[in-house]
C-alpha cells in the first residue's frame, strides 16, 4: 500500500460552508470527532442557542482528539480551524504519534455562508459567522505548513472572492 500510516483529517471552514456535507462525501467512512455532535448530546442543548455549550463541547472534542491518537482508527476532526495555534498543536501531536495529517479546507464566501446559515435549523449568530470567516483563510495558510496533505474544496458560487 502507498500510505499505510494512520491518518487524521482536520476539517477547516466557516459555519455553513458545507463541511459536514463534504466530510460525508469525501471521508464518510471515517470516525468523526465533532464538537457540534457532542454539543447536541448534552441534556441542556438548545438548538436556538448552541453557542451556550460551545466551550464545553470544544473541550470534550479536544479530549477525544488526543484519545484517538492513542489508537489506530483513522478519523476526522470536524471544526472551523479558526484557531491556527490549536490546529498546529494537533498536527504536531499527531505527527509525534506517527500519524499522517491532512487538512481539508471547505471554502465558501461569507455571503453564501450567511444565506445558508439563515436556512438551517441550528443557526450560528451572524457576528460569529463573520468573525470566523475573517480568520479562517489566514489560519489555513499557517496550518497548511504543518500537515502532510492539503485539500481545498470550494462550495460557494463566489468561493474564490
Amino acid at each position: 500500500m502507498v500510505n499505510e500510516k494512520k491518518q487524521v483529517v482536520l476539517m477547516m471552514g466557516g459555519p455553513a460552508s458545507g463541511k459536514s456535507t463534504v466530510r460525508k462525501q469525501v471521508h464518510g467512512d471515517l470516525y468523526v470527532v465533532d464538537s457540534d455532535g457532542i454539543k447536541e448530546s448534552h441534556p441542556d442543548y438548545d438548538v436556538n442557542n448552541p453557542s451556550a455549550l460551545h466551550a464545553w463541547s470544544s473541550r470534550m472534542a479536544t479530549k477525544e482528539f488526543y484519545s484517538m491518537l492513542s489508537g489506530s482508527t483513522n478519523f476526522v476532526f470536524d471544526g472551523t480551524g479558526a484557531n491556527a495555534e490549536k490546529y498546529v498543536t494537533f498536527a504536531k501531536a499527531a505527527h509525534e504519534e506517527g500519524w499522517s495529517v491532512k487538512v481539508l479546507y471547505v471554502r465558501c464566501d461569507v455571503v453564501t455562508a450567511l444565506q445558508r446559515n439563515a436556512k438551517r435549523e441550528r443557526t450560528v449568530n451572524e457576528d460569529i459567522v463573520k468573525e470566523k470567516y475573517s480568520t479562517i483563510a489566514a489560519s489555513h495558510e499557517i496550518v497548511a505548513q504543518y500537515v502532510d496533505v492539503v485539500e481545498v474544496i470550494d462550495t460557494g458560487a463566489s468561493a474564490n472572492s
